[in-house]
């Protein structure tokens, strides 16, 4: 993996951090995987909300293991590729090493993936973005 060392976090609150190899899969080439966070709260019709003052109001159903909202949405515009990541981060399957990247203001001008240093990906051959709009494409450094 990666011999430098790098801030967990930038200037554009864009976020990077290592996950170590499987036990026996640690000269596997390095693979980044990259997903957005930021939030987009919608509001059904009948709801007055402001996602700029009220707070998102969130039910956990334990029974089910869901969380949803009370007349939003819960916000995670790309809630789904931040699971995938954190799962594997926990070693929810085998791998070789890791490298998540989470972008931010995707919504508002891609200000995090636009100023994205470099240095965060010059080492990997390989980056997977969990919230590419083409399911089924992969994405390859050149």
């Amino acid at each position: 993996m990666n011999s430098g060392v790098y801030d967990p976090q930038d200037e554009f609150w864009n976020v990077m951090f290592e996950i170590p190899a499987t036990e026996g899969m640690e000269d596997l080439p390095l693979i980044i995987l990259q997903g957005h966070m930021d939030m987009v709260a919608v509001a059904e019709d009948d709801q007055e909300f402001d996602p700029l003052t009220d707070p998102i109001t969130v039910i956990r159903d334990d029974e089910n293991g869901t969380l949803t909202a009370d007349g939003t949405s819960l916000g995670a515009d790309d809630g789904i590729g931040v699971s995938i990541i954190m799962a594997v981060a926990q070693g929810k399957m085998a791998h070789g090493p890791l490298r998540a990247i989470f972008t931010s203001n995707e919504e508002d001008g891609m200000e995090g993936a636009a100023n994205l240093d470099p240095e965060w990906l010059n080492d990997a051959p390989w980056l997977i973005s969990i919230d590419n709009e083409d399911a089924g494409s992969v994405l390859k450094r050149r």
